[in-house]
């Protein structure tokens, strides 16, 4: 739960739920694992599965069963008992958790009916439920029409119409192309969809994409084509039986670690789930909205180096691998005891008033010798930065191979590179680097063919792949003395629709019928008229007609104003399959304010703050990295920082102390110590503020009292 050293210092993102136990463990909630049912016996989870509403959906009855691992580490993750002089602690340790088993010892789940049953069993005792499962695969994943309705009874009428709050892993299928998207369970806007985020903060290589994605937790990462992060401790069923089946004098074959821990997506979601008991324990009054956006408010960024992380024009700063980042539990139980309840969403749906042919094999390199004609290479994207928008017309460079750094100063330029001998993404990183705007790759080996470059989602600048014939030609054209220019452009078909509503955007959805004869040949993407882009399909495996009829969900524009044009644009990206979009609708769910110059903010608060319209929602005139559109949703003031200086001291081992604080962006942070009766004037050190919270471990005195002192100053 802590990414920290041994001495207690940062090496990078965590939950920070250290901070939120000040304020409460999760006392009073109840979760429910859906799964292949926990050890309930476990030491580190007897407590916590006392008495809570256990049920068996595979057998029908109360007494749940254990029919594999799976569900035992997710229990720990959300609620192991902690302070017990055993094993480890959940990020809710005092919440009640009850094992809903719905797999079965084949490793088969339970029908349609059964899972109805499931959705909406005890759904005003049970307030969170946690899904570290999912249906994701290269075709669209539906509920069934019986789980469809238990789920919107328990969203709707739980916790006393508050609503229960669904926690669902993301899914591990990214390197296959998968996209959160098209799985219904966790692109319903009324669940919280969780990405996987290793150690340094980078989304996981198997954590998948989606515009849909609220947030992203800690778990492990081994793949080798990305910095190894181990997996997470947890609880294992006991003795040889889990994950671990290592037995000796001690207890430790009762727990996941090491080689044996736990990992995936299935494990970052139970950490939010637990997160969601803290903020329900806070204040027990909060709907599924209410967490949504507390988590919206808690969450930053922990990659910016992520070419897919976008301020919109809201001011959040959000992206498709990670939604709006890793929550602080530390904000969001502050942020849950004051917070007041949104007023309730309003739905629109707009149809976009076209139907439109999509141009097939629409991506290509645009080449032009000598200032000729242009003529199109086809090409392959790689699976970074997209063209979505045309590149500028560049002279075209060859670099060779690209297995170093390059010496040439590629500002303003494009590079054409050969494929082989070392990774594409090391050849399009070492063209970056030396300034190139776009790589061209092409590939050294079997004539016309293309491919899309594996393990690319992170490059800096907008790639593809072209054909070694094409590729050679233009080796030989620029080796000749010639001057080649190219760029990247994609043909698209394009939807506009003009919206008047004056709605703050929260989920937008895109509604699109389609006869196209390969579903997967399709790019769809979301222009809004702040020009956040929301990437709603890549070019996939699905060999299936359509999309037929499916709503894509987007929190890409969280925020921002509805008012204005919206662009829907579809791309083929794969030669000989083509269709037509039949129909699309554009779907916005909100709040109504009033908004006369639609930039997002109501023209009543902006008068009250600014004494008139000429504020934006993307600024943050006190800098404390929350725009006016934040502030105006939080009910803080835009001109000052809101948070007082307030500073909260906890054990953090038998030798360390841990001081917490607020935190700002702009602010710098004195800590001053001495002992008592003396005065406090010996600094100890001297920190830059952070976006939320900002800490320092500290030794404890073991002989007599320390003062602390903290003082701000502004950078």
């Amino acid at each position: 739960l802590e990414n920290r050293s041994p001495d207690g210092q940062r090496l990078g993102p965590d939950t920070n739920p250290r901070e939120a136990w000040s304020i409460t463990r999760g006392e009073g909630v109840t979760l429910g694992i859906g799964d292949d049912g926990f050890e309930v016996l476990h030491p580190d989870l007897r407590e916590a599965a006392e008495d809570a509403p256990h049920y068996d959906f595979t057998l029908n009855r109360p007494t749940p069963a254990t029919y594999g691992s799976h569900a035992t580490s997710v229990a720990g993750l959300v609620a192991a008992r902690g302070d017990n002089q055993i094993g480890v602690t959940g990020i809710a340790p005092r919440a009640k958790i009850a094992s809903l088993v719905i797999w079965n010892e084949f490793n088969r789940i339970v029908s349609d009916e059964r899972l109805m049953d499931m959705f909406q069993y005890e759904i005003h005792t049970i307030g969170v439920q946690n899904h570290s499962w999912g249906n994701a695969s290269e075709g669209f994943s539906l509920p069934s029409d019986l789980e469809a309705v238990a789920i919107s009874n328990a969203v709707t009428h739980g916790r006393g119409g508050l609503g229960v709050v669904m926690v669902r892993s993301a899914g591990n299928g990214r390197e296959d192309g998968f996209d959160t998207n098209d799985d219904a369970y966790p692109n319903d806007p009324r669940v919280i969809a969780v990405a996987a985020i290793r150690r340094d903060g980078r989304v996981a290589s198997y954590s998948n994409p989606g515009a849909c994605l609220l947030v992203g937790a800690p778990s492990g990462d081994s793949e080798d084509t990305f910095k190894s992060t181990p997996d997470l401790f947890t609880t294992d069923r006991v003795g040889s039986r889990g994950y671990n089946a290592v037995t000796g004098p001690d207890d430790l074959a009762d727990y996941a670690f090491g080689n044996t821990g736990f990992s995936g997506t299935s494990a970052s979601s139970p950490e939010i789930a637990g997160l969601t008991a803290l903020l329900l324990s806070a204040n027990p009054s909060l709907t599924v909205r209410d967490v949504q956006q507390i988590l919206v408010h808690s969450s930053i960024q922990t990659d910016l180096a992520d070419p897919f992380v976008t301020t919109n024009g809201a001011g959040y700063v959000v992206s498709h691998n990670q939604g709006f980042g890793m929550p602080d539990a530390g904000l969001a139980v502050r942020l849950a005891k004051s917070w007041s309840n949104r007023p309730p969403v309003e739905l629109v749906s707009l149809p976009f008033p076209d139907t439109v042919a999509v141009p097939d094999d629409g991506l290509k390199v645009w080449l032009s010798e000598n200032g000729s004609a242009e003529r199109a290479a086809r090409c392959f994207p790689s699976l970074g930065p997209h063209a979505d928008a045309p590149t500028s017309r560049l002279p075209l460079v060859y670099v060779g191979l690209a297995t170093n750094t390059l010496a040439v100063d590629l500002h303003g330029k494009a590079a054409l590179i050969q494929r082989g001998e070392n990774f594409s993404r090391d050849k399009i990183a070492f063209a970056a680097r030396a300034g190139a705007a776009f790589a061209v790759i092409f590939n050294q080996q079997d004539g016309d063919a293309l491919l899309t470059p594996a393990a690319t989602d992170f490059d800096a600048i907008p790639a593809v792949v072209i054909s070694e014939n094409e590729g050679r030609a233009l080796v030989s054209s620029l080796e000749s003395g010639n001057e080649l220019t190219a760029q990247l452009r994609v043909e698209s078909a394009s939807l506009t629709l003009a919206v008047t509503n004056t709605l703050v955007c929260e989920h937008v959805g895109l509604r699109v019928r389609s006869d196209h004869t390969r579903r997967g040949d399709l790019r769809i993407t979301l222009v809004s008229p702040s020009g956040t882009r929301s990437i709603l399909q890549r070019r996939n495996n699905d060999r299936a007609e359509g999309p037929e009829d499916w709503t894509y969900w987007s929190v890409q524009h969280f925020g921002e104003p509805a008012t204005g044009t919206w662009t829907a644009l579809f791309a083929d990206e794969l030669l000989d399959e083509t269709g037509s979009i039949l129909g699309a609708e554009l779907v916005l769910r909100g709040t109504p304010i009033t908004d006369s110059d639609a930039d997002g903010l109501d023209d009543a608060w902006e008068r009250f703050h600014f004494g008139d319209l000429s504020p934006r929602g993307g600024e943050d005139p006190d800098h404390d990295g929350r725009a006016n559109a934040a502030e105006q949703l939080l009910r803080t003031t835009p001109k000052t920082a809101n948070e007082p200086l307030l500073v909260t001291a906890s054990r953090y081992s038998t030798t360390q102390l841990r001081l917490a604080w607020p935190s700002n962006p702009s602010t710098e942070y004195e800590v001053l110590t001495g002992i008592p009766p003396a005065a406090v004037t010996n600094q100890l050190t001297r920190l830059a503020g952070d976006r939320y919270t900002s800490d320092l471990v500290v030794p404890l005195d073991q002989d007599g009292e320390k003062l602390f002192q903290l003082q701000a100053k502004p950078r």
